[in-house]
């Protein structure tokens, strides 16, 4: 496995081409361009803040800056996670014509994608200002939780890009998948509105985008910090997550090329 890290960071001119390449080819098509990654995630929000609303908004002030902050993180999971599928079949000539450590591919969707997330963020502070909430301290901490999601989200789609490019019903299981998990991270609820705590604690150890989730809504909400327990279980589980979507890739490599 060293040998393939190796591999990949020598091509790291081509992973942050293969980045640029997907960012361009998102938006240069688009009239509004960049203003897309501030508006989805404020369209989404402001459709689960009025359904939420309606129901109640488990007592929590500036509801919609709470949704916004975890949603926004939720989005590069997500969407990269759904993506992955097609991460190597996209590339289909360039992979098949000319040698590159393939991993290269997946790995470069998940830093597109965390860069339509850094592109996003400057909405958080507009609605806090409209709001008239102040941030906290645990804002410090996005830099952390981003290299955790980044690392957790680089496992996730090497191997589903792996699975994907094999299987075709993956695709379809993917998006059931970020349905149930949708519901199962607190994006639209606070966590500790779960009342059964060995269920609470089972989403914790099973679901590292929960603590992720808290970290990143502590920087506006202290409240919602975890602890640094599960901090760190996250940061543990996302490596983790990391070393297994590699090995699958690595053991898949030649039945994907097959397909290919």
């Amino acid at each position: 496995m060293n040998s393939r890290i190796s591999a990949v960071w020598a091509q790291k001119s081509l992973h942050w081409h293969l980045v640029g390449r997907y960012l361009k080819k998102r938006y240069e098509r688009a009239t509004l361009g960049y203003l897309w990654s501030l508006l989805e995630p404020a369209l989404l929000t402001a459709v689960y803040y009025f359904i939420f609303s309606l129901v109640g908004r488990f007592g929590v002030e500036d509801y919609a800056l709470f949704i916004m902050v975890a949603m926004l993180p939720w989005l590069w999971f997500a969407q990269a996670a759904n993506a992955s599928t097609g991460a190597l079949t996209s590339e289909r000539r360039l992979i098949t014509t000319v040698y590159v450590p393939r991993e290269v591919f997946p790995l470069s969707l998940t830093t597109a994608k965390g860069v339509d997330f850094a592109m996003s963020l400057p909405v958080i502070p507009v609605v806090a200002l409209a709001l008239q909430h102040p941030p906290s301290w645990y804002l410090a901490l996005l830099p952390l939780a981003m290299a955790i999601q980044w690392v957790l989200v680089a496992g996730v789609t090497l191997a589903l890009s792996a699975l994907g490019a094999v299987f075709g019903d993956v695709e379809r299981a993917i998006r059931v998948a970020m349905r149930v998990m949708f519901y199962t991270t607190p994006v639209v609820y606070p966590f500790d509105r779960i009342d059964h705590e060995g269920f609470a604690t089972a989403l914790e150890i099973l679901n590292p985008m929960v603590g992720l989730v808290r970290v990143y809504r502590a920087g506006w909400f202290p409240e919602s910090f975890p602890g640094w327990w599960v901090v760190g279980w996250s940061a543990a589980s996302s490596l983790i997550i990391l070393v297994i979507g590699w090995k699958v890739f690595a053991r898949m490599e030649r039945q994907v090329l097959k397909e290919l």
